[in-house]
């Protein structure tokens, strides 16, 4: 009787190795594939694609910052997605909807020239300053310098993430995918100083 144990253990391991071995060739890096979201994790979703799970990473969900992947995602939704990673021999394979996407990125010095002004809100506030969503995906920054404020000041005491700014395009690093803002006031500042 046990022989015929470890022999069915041997056949099942041969046939999960086989069918692994098919889903190697049939999904390969840079594939764009279907699958339905099997579960919700907080950093990010399992996606079934026909009995095998792969990761979509919260990182990879969207251009736009995610900090709840329950917020965009919801178990049985059907999914499009782009294979960015295949590890066959560990079994891990993670997708990407965010490959997907237009990049917002490509069209920032049409859509946003410098020297434009901007009313917009502030998405997150760090200690050297605090970063401004201009539009879906694109974030900028008024660097602590531009704000207006004491040096030594807190700036999380000041500003809050929703906040509304007036801001101008100073200068766009749309490679580095950096843009550099500055407030109407701070701008207004260096105007008269020049002009002395």
């Amino acid at each position: 009787g046990k022989n015929i144990v470890v022999s069915n253990r041997a056949l099942l391991e041969e046939q999960a190795a086989a069918e692994l071995e098919n889903l190697s060739q049939k999904y390969t890096v840079g594939m764009t594939v279907s699958g339905t979201v099997k579960s919700i994790e907080s950093y990010g979703a399992f996606i079934d694609l026909n009995g095998f799970q792969a990761l979509l990473p919260i990182s990879e969900i969207s251009r736009s910052r995610i900090s709840n992947v329950a917020d965009v995602l919801k178990v049985g939704q059907e999914i499009t997605a782009k294979i960015i990673k295949a590890d066959w021999k560990h079994e891990k394979v993670s997708l990407s909807t965010k490959e997907l996407e237009a990049d917002p990125w490509d069209s920032v010095a049409e859509k946003f020239p410098v020297g434009t002004e901007i009313e917009a809100k502030i998405s997150r506030v760090a200690d050297f300053g605090v970063f401004v969503n201009l539009a879906e995906g694109i974030d900028g920054l008024v660097h602590i310098s531009k704000l207006n404020v004491e040096r030594n000041t807190n700036l999380k005491k000041v500003f809050n993430p929703g906040d509304e700014i007036s801001v101008i395009v100073e200068k766009i690093d749309a490679e580095e995918k950096r843009i550099s803002l500055s407030t109407k006031v701070s701008n207004e500042e260096e105007n008269n100083a020049n002009e002395y």
